[in-house]
């Protein structure tokens, strides 16, 4: 049997349920009246068991391209970003070894950008689909299965006589055309009743931040789906599968107030009970919308602020007022909702005064109560306003690679050596020497071990932050967190891997340090919370009952002792682990 067309989805090696990339999905079903076609998503078979990794990287790739190839396909496409690139580049170039005669394809945000780069220096790619490909994708596909060139086409990037071509397609999907191109049958993943499902809520950001790739892709081209389809899209994902939790697929879901007012009023009028969350700027925010938000049932926001800098917020052309948008987010934590904010450190233009600034506006989120506060070092990505600044000065060092993006089992020496080889295509693992970078160069990766502790040690890392800015903190034992940094960077790493290694971190230093003070809360604290890490690393899916002598929420709440029999129950709803008002019988 022959496969006409097989859809890779990006592989990040990290163990995971693996669910498919819409853009794909949209693809498979637009290609399916016509031809066969599957989609792979190799995270995800190795999440079920069916296709485990191998102990070595090139193992795992000469695995996968033994299973593409028994498909017997004619096209193999593959969705790039930058953070697995390397991955797809590594299994085309392994299936083209095999079979000279399948077509290589890549797609995505990461091939588009660097389409012609990757035509001169790939030559197992044949082609490159750029950007949105809905309208151009079977003119493309039925050329490569008959052997035709792909002369005249537009929409991909090919070769000619030698020469490349780059033939953009200028006409992008409409607002009212997304609908249309909804997929409804994830098969052969299943959606579960308790899946967070994702709604393509439009494409594109009208913003032009200088670090952003997504002003390259999408051309800054901003689209949103008529508020009614995407609730006839809820209504048809929970009459299919019941699942009641959405997430909007959209760089800035909030951008036009009247848009977000007509869909939260149409949500109010159908009177719905879905949750929803979705990405927002903080400055098209205001109190009125907030409220609307809130009583339409969204429950989570992210908004990228990047930098507690007003210099750095104008040099990256992000222009937020820092006053201003901390009064918007404090009056979303006070309407309860899950909020996400982002920062990015490490920028080529960035002193020490706009470092401590982004550090002690995290300081300040956090004791405001926000739920997730993230850090990343600056990553240079191709064709921005701020790798031009660098490019250089770009070295590769493996050692300096983000976190973010970086899994020791995906660092052979052949990957190391394409790296070396090939700047343009693999630029986001390049580094650049800056005053920030080299003083606080596992900054990001303390923070992330930090903030994952402080949900389990909520009191403990509250009581020690109270004693150490984020910064004296990570200089006090700047020299343990690297020696544990440069032991514990793996591959193939689960959440709960990475939080057991922090706890572990913090418990045998930081934490004992203070233990030896014999301070009475933290010490209480720290014989509570020790409880509820064994139960969040156990196995149970089960909420748990707990008997204490000390109200543990008042604790969290106030930073005193009050002394009293009292029930906690511990939860691990939704995959994460959460403390349940007392009282509740016990089990």
């Amino acid at each position: 049997m022959c496969v006409d067309v097989v859809f890779v989805n990006s592989m990040e090696f990290i163990v995971e349920k693996g669910v498919p990339q819409i853009g794909q999905l949209i693809l498979s079903n637009i290609l399916s009246e016509k031809y066969t076609v599957e989609w792979l998503n190799f995270d995800g078979l190795n999440y079920y068991g069916k296709l485990k990794y191998e102990e070595s990287y090139s193992e795992s790739i000469e695995k996968y391209a033994e299973f593409i190839l028994a498909k017997n396909p004619r096209i193999v496409g593959f969705y790039t970003i930058c953070s697995s690139f390397i991955s797809a580049v590594r299994l085309a170039n392994a299936i083209k070894k095999r079979q000279s005669g399948v077509k290589i394809v890549f797609g995505g945000p990461h091939a588009t950008i660097l389409a012609k780069e990757c035509l001169e220096e790939l030559p197992f790619v044949d082609a490159v689909i750029l950007g949105e490909s809905e309208k151009t994708i079977e003119l493309i596909v039925e050329r490569l299965i008959n052997n035709e060139a792909l002369k005249g086409l537009q929409g991909v990037a090919y070769r000619n006589e030698r020469k490349v071509i780059v033939a953009e397609y200028k006409e992008l999907v409409k607002n009212d055309e997304l609908s249309k191109y909804t997929v409804y049958d994830y098969s052969p993943y299943q959606i579960q009743q308790g899946d967070l499902v994702m709604i393509e809520a439009g494409r594109g950001c009208p913003y032009a931040c200088t670090f952003c790739s997504t002003s390259t892709f999408w051309g800054r081209k901003f689209r949103i789906k008529p508020a009614q389809d995407i609730i006839e899209e809820m209504c048809k994902f929970n009459a299919l599968y019941g699942v009641t939790r959405f997430s909007m697929l959209h760089d800035l879901f909030t951008a036009n107030k009247q848009y977000v007012k007509d869909f939260c009023k149409m949500y109010l009028d159908k009177k719905l009970n879905f949750t929803w969350d979705c990405s927002s700027r903080i400055d098209v925010l205001d109190e009125e919308t907030i409220d609307l938000l809130a009583e339409a049932k969204c429950t989570g926001l992210f908004i990228g602020l990047e930098t507690g800098s007003p210099r750095m917020q104008k040099l990256i052309n992000k222009n937020l007022d820092i006053e201003k948008a901390l009064k918007l987010i404090k009056y979303l934590v006070d309407k309860k909702f899950n909020l996400t904010i982002a920062f990015i450190y490490g920028y080529p233009e960035e002193t020490q005064e706009d470092f401590v600034l982004t550090v002690n506006l995290m300081e300040r989120l956090r004791k405001m109560g926000v739920n997730e506060i993230q850090l990343g070092t600056y990553i240079p990505l191709p064709n921005t306003l701020e790798v031009t600044k660098v490019k250089d000065s770009l070295y590769f060092e493996e050692e300096d690679i983000n976190f973010s993006i970086y899994k020791k089992y995906v660092f052979d020496d052949v990957t190391k050596t394409l790296i070396n080889n090939y700047s343009e295509l693999f630029v986001q693992y390049y580094s650049f020497e800056s005053t920030i970078r080299v003083k606080y160069r596992y900054f990001d990766l303390f923070h992330a071990m930090f903030f994952a502790v402080s949900k389990i040690f909520f009191c403990c890392s509250n009581f020690i932050l109270n004693k150490y800015t984020y910064i004296e903190l990570y200089e006090k034992y700047l020299d343990k967190i690297e020696t544990h940094i440069k032991k514990s960077r793996k591959g193939l790493k689960e959440a709960s891997f990475f939080l057991e290694e922090s706890c572990q971190f913090f418990s045998c230093n930081i934490f004992q340090e203070e233990l030896r003070r014999g301070n009475e809360f933290f010490e209480v604290a720290y014989s509570i919370e020790k409880v509820f890490y064994k139960y969040c690393m156990s196995k149970t899916t089960e909420c748990e009952t707990y008997r204490m002598a000390v109200d543990y929420i008042h604790m969290r709440k106030y930073n005193e002792i009050i002394r009293k029999e009292v029930q906690i129950v511990f939860d691990k709803e939704l995959g994460h682990p959460r403390i349940m008002q007392m009282g509740c019988e016990k089990k």
